[in-house]
């Protein structure tokens, strides 16, 4: 009976992986063109409620004239580089295995000495993806952070506040859900795209 339940959990754990493995190369064809995406990113914000914290936060970036308005957080997201972020940001989550990462050839980014990802650090990261000359990458990192503020809003991100100087963050519970269900559509609308044009290839 114990080993029936073993060998099931490991399936179970396998079949997620394998799962996983499929979203994330759905993300990373779709990085390159995400109109779409950022629609259907778009759509599930608007169904995502904002906690008292959250709203307090908002408030206090909009006092401080880092954002416009109320509707900047969901503008900021539904970016190109926004939705490249929250995936950046997913996949380098404990929600994510090593199993899937390792399907994909992916090495989980845990920051510098193990301790966890931070802002800077994604900063530089996409900087050096881009091939951006420093006045371009500092420009990216305001717009970053500014990102990183927006899906705190919307509960999708936590940092780290406990050290004074090293403030790691990570995505969350939320984004997992949203990343799983926003790639598992996009992967349908691709799977739908690719069915329309071997048809047409047959007209």
């Amino acid at each position: 009976m114990d080993q029936d339940l073993e060998e099931k959990t490991e399936l179970d754990q396998e079949q997620l992986s394998t799962e996983q493995a499929i979203l994330l190369a759905t993300g990373d064809l779709i990085l390159s063109c995400g109109n779409e995406i950022c629609i259907i990113l778009s759509e599930y914000l608007d169904n995502l409620e904002k906690s008292a914290s959250a709203l307090q936060l908002q408030d206090e970036l909009i006092r401080a004239k880092r954002f416009s308005n109320e509707h900047t957080a969901k503008g900021l997201l539904t970016s190109n580089l926004g939705f490249q972020i929250c995936f950046i940001l997913w996949r380098e989550s404990s929600y994510v295995s090593d199993g899937a990462l390792a399907k994909n050839r992916h090495v989980r980014n845990t920051g510098k000495q193990g301790r966890g990802l931070t802002q800077n650090a994604l900063s530089d990261s996409i900087g050096k993806r881009m091939g951006l000359d420093p006045a371009q990458a500092k420009c990216i990192s305001q717009l970053v952070s500014r990102i990183c503020d927006a899906m705190r809003i919307y509960g999708l991100l936590h940092r780290d506040e406990s050290r004074p100087t090293y403030k790691p963050i990570s995505g969350t519970s939320r984004l997992n859900s949203l990343m799983s269900l926003i790639l598992s559509r996009a992967t349908d609308l691709i799977a739908t795209q690719l069915t329309d044009e071997e048809e047409d290839d047959h007209v």
